[in-house]
């Protein structure tokens, strides 16, 4: 997977685009330029997208996980992967040995 950053500038025009949206369906506060909202905004922002990269990392290491456990086929596979739709499940998913994972998706798929 490539690593992909954002640099600064393009990450605040795309902010002030926003912004400059937001303001035009909005009476306009009452100072035009309230950097302290910006700021907010921004991490808010920024906060669901560091969440969204964290949850596809996780993902990414559970898939491998499910692929590296023995004595499952592609079908196991697949239904392995759907029995972790939350994060307690993942970690501790990711904690269990090739082995322990093995027998909690048999166990599972019964």
């Amino acid at each position: 997977m490539e690593d992909r950053h954002v640099g600064i500038e393009d990450f605040v025009f795309f902010m002030m685009k926003i912004w400059k949206g937001m303001l035009s369906q909005m009476r306009p506060p009452k100072k035009l330029w309230d950097f302290h909202s910006i700021a907010t905004d921004f991490r808010g922002v920024h906060n669901l997208l560091a969440k969204r990269e964290k949850k596809r990392e996780q993902q990414g290491y559970m898939w491998n996980a499910i692929k590296e456990t023995p004595n499952l086929d592609e079908r196991a596979c697949y239904k392995a992967l759907s029995l972790l739709n939350t994060n307690t499940n993942g970690d501790a998913f990711l904690k269990m040995s090739p082995e322990e994972r093995s027998n909690w998706i048999s166990y599972n798929l019964e």
